[in-house]
């Protein structure tokens, strides 16, 4: 019982910080979207 509690902990982390890496990630594409957006915008002015 105690080992599958223990695995279940550790699935857990894992499952955590895997989401955790995929905000992370989301953070990421999602301030390089805007710059690529801001960018885009500014070619256009000119």
């Amino acid at each position: 019982m105690v080992e599958t509690l223990n695995e279940l902990q550790i699935t857990t982390l894992l499952v955590a910080e895997t989401q955790l890496q995929v905000y992370q990630l989301s953070r990421y594409v999602a301030i390089f979207c805007k710059a690529v957006e801001k960018l885009i915008i500014k070619q256009k002015i000119e």
